[in-house]
């Protein structure tokens, strides 16, 4: 597998991997599981520590007087290794969080900040390595899923497959249509090689690893 195929295998998350963030200046965005980041890169280059591997590097505290709040910045490297045995540069990312935070409950500390910032750089450097890169690139929504399986839904003049509720990928069969994820193993393996739905291969595939248990 060469680098840009490495890039693109995981530019895409599952959709049980993406929330939908509730609050804030981020509302309506796409949070990303930061588990599943972590799947995907041992997908890609192997077992953490063998096939990549992450370094905190530093870490900034930051005091904002008018909130009486403090947060702390974490710069986190990640490194892979290539096909040829050795290791890359440093990957960077720069992730922060609140270590003393105002809420509603008033002024405290935050125990978690240290692992929330190094979280959020990792994640920070995974993108550069393709890592989730379709969200960052604006093709998910939220609230009616991947823009460009509900653009060729819309463009397709057999309805041999559709889109349901904005997300839910829906097949027609001699017994009608059925939901993608409730179709049998055997039914989507056979889809695979049918080229009426070669536009969404990828959400078979998907099917077939949720069916077979490989995450």
């Amino acid at each position: 597998m060469n680098m840009k195929e490495k890039f693109s295998i995981m530019a895409r998350p599952p959709q049980e991997a993406l929330n939908t963030i509730q609050f804030g200046r981020l509302k309506g965005k796409s949070d990303i599981n930061p588990q599943w980041r972590i799947e995907a890169l041992t997908e890609v280059f192997g077992l953490c520590g063998v096939g990549w591997y992450f370094e905190v590097l530093g870490s900034t505290f930051v005091d904002v007087p008018a909130t009486e709040e403090r947060m702390v910045y974490v710069t986190v490297a990640i490194y892979v290794k290539e096909d040829t045995g050795e290791w890359s540069k440093p990957v960077i990312g720069v992730g922060g969080d609140f270590v003393i935070i105002r809420d509603k409950n008033g002024v405290h500390g935050n125990d978690e900040a240290m692992q929330m910032a190094v979280t959020d750089g990792l994640g920070k450097a995974a993108k550069c390595l393709g890592i989730a890169s379709d969200i960052y690139r604006g093709k998910y929504d939220s609230k009616y899923g991947w823009r460009d399986a509900k653009a060729k839904a819309e463009q397709t003049p057999e309805e041999n497959w559709r889109m349901c509720n904005g997300n839910v990928i829906q097949v027609r069969t001699n017994k009608g249509w059925m939901q993608l994820d409730q179709m049998p193993l055997k039914w989507l393996e056979v889809m695979l090689n049918d080229p009426r739905f070669q536009d969404i291969k990828d959400f078979v595939l998907e099917q077939i690893k949720v069916k077979n248990g490989v995450k």
